[in-house]
């Protein structure tokens, strides 16, 4: 075949069809280069080392987040535990609600956390946390929801901040967690200062399973 009649389609088909070329001929895999956009023209094998290195570092970037969220995970996964058996513990719902409030400040990093109870039979409910149920409806609008988790930022303006944080305009994000409680309508509170603790996009895994452990107690509790 002459030179100027071999094609690119011509090598590339001989290649495919000879996948063990350049093992007998590692003299051509060594001269071959191709072109580079920082380096300018290196050698395929010198690339392929490049391709390597770039895919050895990924995997270790990639290693790194994982046992970062493995760990993060593992100590999420011990305070949740730490706070439902702190809860199980505590014999009254005035009690429960104070249990509870501070282990969310204390070991999961609330600015501020409240339990508030609407709608329902206040005999045997915390004093100074019993609110009306048609100013709670109100103040947070769209916010809270059944069964549901608001969790992000809260305008220092709003109805809703100023019911729930009163004048503490540091609160820059909050969640609210409509509790599951069927003696009485109750809403859990989270407040931060600080930017990017609660966003939709963080999981709320552990913040579920502590909310249904707090809505059966106080249930027991309020019977």
């Amino acid at each position: 075949m002459n030179k100027k009649d071999l094609k690119e389609r011509d090598v590339a088909e001989f290649l495919l069809m000879n996948p063990n070329f350049f093992k007998s001929n590692p003299d051509v895999l060594n001269a071959l280069e191709i072109t580079h956009n920082s380096e300018g023209t290196v050698s395929l094998v010198q690339k392929q080392v490049e391709n390597l290195r770039n895919d050895y570092n990924s995997t270790l970037e990639n290693l790194a987040q994982f046992l970062e969220n493995a760990k993060e995970n593992e100590r999420i996964f011990s305070l949740t535990k730490k706070i439902t058996l702190a809860l199980l513990e505590q014999e009254n719902i005035t009690d429960l609600i104070g249990e509870l409030e501070k282990r969310f400040i204390n070991d999961f990093g609330a600015s501020v956390c409240k339990v508030l109870f609407f709608g329902g039979e206040i005999n045997k409910l915390p004093k100074g946390r019993v609110v009306g149920k048609d100013l709670a409806i109100k103040s947070l609008g769209e916010l809270i929801k059944p069964n549901q988790i608001y969790s992000g930022p809260i305008d220092v303006d709003s109805k809703a901040k100023k019911f729930l944080f009163g004048n503490k305009e540091s609160i820059k994000e909050c969640v609210l967690v409509s509790l599951k409680t069927k003696s009485v309508t109750t809403i859990l509170m989270l407040g931060s200062e600080a930017n990017e603790k609660y966003s939709a996009e963080k999981d709320s895994l552990f913040l579920e399973f502590i909310s249904d452990v707090a809505s059966s107690l106080i249930d027991r509790h309020n019977n």
